[in-house]
């Protein structure tokens, strides 16, 4: 369900991860499940919608009736190349990158110091 680039072997295929820009120039990767779906999306020229949940770490802007919830709602056009939240209308850029099979999962390969 990806595809190759030239630096790939034909058995292990790079990987679509579609980023979100971030604050300070920094970009956040949508995970690899996610990113497949929308990369089927995107090769079929349909625009996505998602949520994202962020559970106990923070507020979302979706407020059904003015109820607090942990959720975030999306729309992502690709013909602009755009993020836009739903619910303030917040626009980021977005981007399709390719990653090697074994570099999308991360790893933690250090420690916090006690």
């Amino acid at each position: 369900m990806s595809e190759p680039r030239g630096n790939s072997s034909a058995v292990q295929p790079d990987v679509p991860i579609f980023e979100v820009a971030f604050k300070k120039g920094m970009w956040w990767s949508i995970p690899k499940e996610m990113s497949q779906q929308m990369y089927e999306k995107y090769k079929n020229n349909e625009d996505v919608g998602y949520t994202w949940d962020w559970e106990n770490l923070r507020y979302g802007s979706w407020e059904p009736d003015g109820e607090v919830t942990s959720i975030n709602r999306y729309v992502i056009d690709f013909n602009t190349w755009e993020q836009r939240n739903l619910d303030n209308d917040r626009r980021r850029s977005v981007r399709l990158v390719w990653v090697a099979p074994e570099k999308v999962d991360a790893k933690w390969t250090g420690q916090i110091p006690k």
